[in-house]
């Protein structure tokens, strides 16, 4: 493994850990000057542990991030309750508990992502929200160590309201833009082969309900090709199934450049594939387009190292009747293709 894989081990983990690291840092630093303008030498102090302790995190992220992040939820947790007992509830620094749920779930998200155990958002949940509550308890039975003026406190409690604000929304817009593009994925990989980025078979049966390929009378006119890769198995057997696969992949980029609103071509399962085009003329557009098909395939040589391979397809096509459903016209192409195999392979049956 290359040393930049290595950096990479857990990418969301670290690249997340860094940004949340990073606007920590920043807002401690911003408190540092806040605290040294105000007097206040206990959170100085804090301040700056605080910063050793991000600056440290920043380089354990890509090797240890259970270390890094729990590090991190430890600090904060430490550091709204000093801040409580130095400056009181009015500041709004307990308010931080808030933040820290909210990123505690969208780390054990990210760590469940990136395949790491041992983070656990619920009772880290539990442990900040208490913490809380400890510092409810600690303001309303004890004194502020420092007095600060009220008009400082407002602005602190602004502040503290401000960095909260953000950082909730930030992370609350990038979970809810992750889930979303992982929907888009998981729901683009249930209708297309990964293999050969052709739509699959569930993406057919919904284009089956879509254009009513199961009424005769709401049905447009179509036809069907079944295209099947002529001996694959021997291909399989004879070069290994990584060689099958480039097959696969090089007649699935083939066909997916006749694919258009009025021509389907799909993975069908195996090294089977299916073309479908629809509107009038169909069953002469879908002819030329298998033969056109064909024949490229019959011309082209694939290297590899140390050899090279040609391959064949064999297809069987058929148009609906009248009172077709979809599974009529599939098994009339499908017995085209069956004549097509027995009759000397490398043609198309149209009948």
């Amino acid at each position: 493994m290359s040393e930049t894989n290595q950096g990479h081990k857990y990418p969301i983990i670290e690249r997340w850990g860094d940004a949340l690291n990073s606007a920590l840092l920043g807002i401690h630093i911003t408190y540092f000057i806040i605290f040294m303008a105000l007097g206040i030498k206990i959170m100085m102090f804090f301040n700056v542990l605080s910063m050793a302790i991000y600056a440290i995190a920043f380089m354990f992220y890509a090797q240890k991030p259970l270390l890094a992040i729990s590090a991190t939820f430890i600090e904060v947790l430490i550091h709204y309750m000093m801040a409580v007992q130095c400056v009181g509830w009015g500041a709004g620094f307990q308010d931080y508990c808030f933040a820290n749920v909210v990123i505690c779930f969208y780390v054990g998200y990210a760590f469940q992502k990136d395949g790491i155990a041992g983070f656990h958002a619920i009772p880290v949940s539990i442990v900040s929200s208490a913490c809380f509550f400890i510092c409810w308890l600690e303001a309303r039975f004890h004194e502020p160590i420092y007095f600060v003026r009220p008009r400082d406190i407002e602005m602190l409690r602004l502040m503290n309201d401000t960095f909260i604000l953000i950082i909730l929304i930030v992370f609350s817009y990038v979970f809810t833009t992750r889930i979303l593009t992982e929907r888009r994925k998981l729901t683009r990989n249930a209708k297309y082969d990964e293999l050969t980025h052709l739509p699959n078979r569930h993406y057919v049966d919904s284009i089956k309900n879509h254009r009513n390929l199961n009424d005769p009378d709401k049905s447009p006119e179509y036809a069907i090709a079944i295209v099947d890769i002529d001996n694959f198995k021997i291909v399989n057997d004879t070069y290994g199934h990584d060689v099958g696969d480039d097959v696969l992949a090089e007649l699935g980029a083939l066909l997916l450049q006749y694919k258009n609103d009025n021509t389907i071509t799909a993975r069908w399962g195996g090294e089977e594939f299916l073309v479908i085009c629809f509107g009038d003329s169909s069953k002469d557009r879908l002819i030329d387009i298998c033969e056109e098909i064909r024949k490229t395939v019959e011309s082209k040589t694939m290297y590899f190292d140390g050899f090279s391979l040609k391959f064949t397809i064999s297809v069987g096509a058929a148009s609906k009747d009248a009172n077709d459903v979809f599974e009529d016209t599939f098994k009339k192409a499908d017995q085209n293709l069956y004549e097509a195999k027995g009759t000397g392979k490398n043609k198309v049956v149209y009948n």
